[in-house]
């Protein structure tokens, strides 16, 4: 198979692992009131007396957000490695949502992981959504951080509070 091909399968693969993560691993109970509204309400018109209090910008509860992150994302990947008889210490390489780097340093300090074997290019390019675990891959390939044979794992949380892991073998 030339280059070209296993890079763009590869690419197609960590799509998909990443819509199945953030789909299958999802905690309905951790949902707070402003996230249950329906499609239906999203698409009614904003009025005036919405846009006067605000009402018509989206919010994030930074704090609680944070909260969540340093305590799925470590959780997921322990119950991962657990059920391939493995621990966070076999990992040789942790990619994790770029989304802000306290909470990747948060996760890293609960896992018990050293700096190099952590990637983070937040500092880099900001936030990029959902392609931030796919360009932290590309650039540890290219960069020969990853080698064959490796463990490599990547951890996220995303949009409605959809958290998960998965390992690849390199």
């Amino acid at each position: 198979m030339n280059a070209n091909l296993r890079n763009f399968a590869l690419w197609v693969i960590i799509v998909l692992l990443l819509l199945a993560l953030f789909t299958l691993f999802q905690n309905p109970g951790q949902r707070t009131q402003s996230q249950e509204i329906s499609f239906s309400q999203l698409l009614t018109a904003v009025d005036q007396g919405q846009v006067r209090e605000w009402r018509h910008v989206p919010e994030m509860n930074g704090r609680a957000v944070f909260k969540l992150a340093v305590s799925r994302m470590p959780q997921a990947v322990r119950e991962l490695c657990g059920k391939h008889h493995m621990t966070p210490g076999d990992i040789d390489l942790l990619i994790a949502h770029q989304a802000n780097l306290r909470i990747n340093e948060a996760v890293q300090k609960a896992l018990g992981l050293s700096d190099d074997r952590v990637y983070n290019n937040i500092q880099k390019y900001g936030n990029t959504t959902a392609a931030t675990i796919p360009i932290a891959l590309d650039e540890c390939r290219r960069s020969g951080r990853i080698r064959p044979g490796q463990l490599v794992c990547f951890v996220g949380l995303g949009a409605g509070f959809h958290w998960g892991a998965a390992l690849l073998r390199e």
